[in-house]
């Protein structure tokens, strides 16, 4: 036991010894771990800056868009009527927000916005132009999520299920937010029967029942087992 104590501490010395004789080199290395990691924190921290500015100035388009939808159904007992907004000016702003700023989350909140205000304007196909500038990676962020969910249901209202089920895919394909994969599963049903594919329809529909134990949404496994009867019956 004395013996490994003494080349252990043999081992130590010679390890010092050999810091001392290259000092500069340590110290420089120890400076540059330094620099780096400063210079990581300071890039997150400059992310973070431009996030929170970023959704400052959305606020200030989130006001106007409230104000649209209150103009929608104004609530007959209150006295005051909602601001009169111009939808064109404000579809353009949403857009060149989200084409300025496509890597930050506001976009993404930005882009739903702009999703409701766009199609009920008739829009969708510029609308989709828009969000393809973003880079949806549906990495488990619920603004992100939501953005790729909408995008799939544009191009299947413009009947292009190939583009919506593969912006879909993107959702199903992961374990986050089990509430999005569920109506993922859904849409994408749909679509594959759209396409006559109803053996993969049939294999999303179960991939929600049989998920019933985990996270799955009541309603969506009540949607699901609906879509699976009527598939089946149809196939009898």
């Amino acid at each position: 036991m004395i013996q490994i104590f003494d080349k252990i501490n043999a081992g130590l010395e010679k390890f010092v010894s050999l810091c001392a004789a290259n000092a500069k080199i340590v110290v420089g290395l120890f400076i540059s771990l330094l620099l780096v990691g400063s210079a990581i924190a300071g890039m997150g921290y400059k992310k973070k800056s431009a996030e929170t500015a970023a959704f400052s100035e959305l606020s200030v388009l989130e006001r106007e868009f409230n104000n649209w939808k209150l103009s929608l159904s104004p609530n007959p007992e209150s006295k005051e009527k909602p601001a009169a907004v111009d939808t064109a000016k404000l579809q353009t702003q949403l857009t060149d927000f989200i084409k300025n700023k496509p890597e930050l989350k506001a976009s993404h909140l930005a882009s739903l916005m702009l999703v409701e205000l766009g199609t009920s304007l008739g829009q969708e196909a510029e609308i989709l132009k828009v969000l393809e500038t973003l880079p949806l990676k549906s990495n488990g962020q619920l603004l992100e999520g939501l953005a790729t969910l909408k995008k799939g249901d544009l191009f299947a209202n413009q009947n292009q299920c190939d583009q919506a089920l593969k912006a879909w895919s993107q959702i199903v394909g992961q374990k986050k937010l089990p509430f999005l994969k569920d109506m993922a599963h859904l849409k994408s049903g749909l679509c594959e029967e759209k396409l006559a594919q109803k053996d993969k329809a049939l294999m999303h529909y179960e991939s929600v029942i049989s998920a019933k134990d985990l996270k799955t949404d009541r309603w969506a496994y009540k949607e699901a087992q609906k879509y699976k009867r009527a598939l089946t019956w149809t196939q009898n």
